[in-house]
């Protein structure tokens, strides 16, 4: 492996999703003013999203890149859903129906908040009702207890005590529906 460039993107760093462009969205922690930005693959600033939008993001607790390749961000202390298309921020959801959750998965009519400041478990919220469900994820019977998770596209990967599970929304849809 050979190195190609490095550039710094700053500290607090929580999250960094690489979308179909090679844009690098990176989303900050603890306080940091930073709160969401775009680089290019040569460290070049793209994107701000406070100077953007005019929303403020203090600690950023999810960022996900949806199958048409838009960000959906989730900043904590307002616990808003904003979708970034084509560099332009829209706020869909003033307040999401859950507080702390650690990763998002939207795709279509859904989004999937995992975790929690209750808990441990799936909420499974449908735009259009407006209602949502909370669903527990289980590995042999058990509930699955914080897991690591990653998402892009409409799948979730989740490690948990040295295994991999992958969860698809459409997987959860069904989960609920029976």
């Amino acid at each position: 492996m050979k190195l190609l460039r490095e550039f710094r993107l700053g500290d607090a760093i929580e999250n960094v999703i690489v979308d179909r462009k090679d844009g690098i969205w990176t989303g900050y922690f603890d306080e940091n003013p930073l709160g969401l930005r775009e680089f290019s693959d040569t460290g070049d600033l793209l994107y701000d999203f406070k100077n953007s939008s005019g929303h403020d993001i203090f600690d950023l607790y999810a960022m996900h890149l949806d199958l048409r390749g838009d960000i959906w961000i989730y900043p904590h202390t307002d616990f808003y859903l904003a979708r970034i298309s084509n560099r332009v921020a829209e706020i869909i959801i003033e307040r999401c129906p859950v507080e702390g959750a650690n990763a998002i998965l939207v795709g279509g009519n859904h989004i999937a908040f995992f975790g929690s400041y209750d808990g441990d478990g799936v909420f499974l919220f449908d735009f259009r009702s407006r209602e949502g469900l909370l669903v527990e994820l289980t590995v042999g019977g058990k509930p699955v207890e914080r897991p690591l998770i990653a998402t892009r596209g409409e799948t979730a990967a989740l490690l948990c005590q040295n295994s991999i599970y992958s969860v698809t929304l459409t997987n959860l849809i069904h989960a609920i529906k029976g």
